[in-house]
């Protein structure tokens, strides 16, 4: 089975590219724009992984902690921002992600990250 991902993010060109470039790397990739949508195509898909943005109508932040109340530990978060000051990461990790990650990121990059967090049995400290 393929490792599940969902692309949360408000920018249509930038869901397009991350969807098409993980969907290359042979992720199941499921998008939504944010808000309540999102929440409930994530309970629906229960992804394996979560690419939220940080800066939405809907906070990124309440999204994870949504997330996280849902669906537990068992999905990988990784939060993407252009803002990735210690504050932001701060706020992003209280919430529960399990990384921040700075726009622009590497495809690459962000295949090694991803594919980290979902090899980690439990990639929260808090799980254990």
């Amino acid at each position: 089975m393929k490792t599940r991902v969902m692309i949360i993010d408000d920018d249509a060109d930038l869901r397009r590219v991350l969807a098409r470039a993980l969907m290359r790397s042979g992720y199941d990739v499921y998008t939504a724009a944010g808000g309540l949508p999102a929440l409930r195509l994530a309970e629906l898909t229960r992804p394996d992984i979560l690419l939220v943005d940080y800066t939405m109508a809907l906070p990124g932040s309440e999204i994870v902690r949504h997330v996280r109340a849902h669906l537990g530990s068992s999905v990988y978060v990784c939060v993407l921002t252009g803002d990735a000051d210690s504050a932001v990461r701060e706020g992003c990790m209280n919430a529960g992600a399990d990384d921040v990650v700075e726009k622009p990121i590497s495809m690459g990059e962000l295949r090694v990250r991803l594919a980290a967090g979902v090899t980690t049995p439990c990639p929260r400290a808090a799980c254990g």
